[in-house]
């Protein structure tokens, strides 16, 4: 930058403790805990809008919401299902507000870290 020498400074970036790490093992265990959670249920899959009484399903008004991606904006998900097959979680969304629902697989890109939470404590204690 000619004629402004003082504009050209770099500087360096704060330093500062390195929370991936953390946000590492908060996934890893919510992922985990959800997969050995349906392992218990039959077909290793949750309905919402259901719940079990014994071994049979019934309807239950309340759906897990998670904040997440089905396109380049984050929203508001209202948690239709999830299954767990071999290791791999593919969770069944809708976006109330934009019309139409998604499945989401990649769950580290697509939710926001934290919320599988919010589908862990509407699953049954089986």
């Amino acid at each position: 930058m000619q004629g402004a020498p003082h504009l050209a400074k770099t500087y360096k970036a704060m330093k500062h403790f390195d929370y991936a790490p953390l946000y590492e093992e908060i996934y890893k265990r919510q992922k985990q805990e959800l997969i050995d959670a349906l392992r218990k249920l039959p077909n290793h899959e949750f309905h919402f809008g259901m719940d079990y009484d014994g071994e049979e399903q019934g309807e239950k008004a309340e759906h897990p919401y998670i904040m997440g991606y089905l396109g380049d904006e984050p929203a508001d998900l209202e948690v239709m299902a999830i299954k767990e097959e071999d290791g791999f979680l593919s969770i069944l969304v809708k976006d109330k507000e934009a019309g139409f629902e998604g499945t989401i697989t990649d769950l580290k890109l697509d939710i926001v870290l934290g919320h599988l939470e919010n589908i862990l404590d509407e699953l049954p204690d089986m």
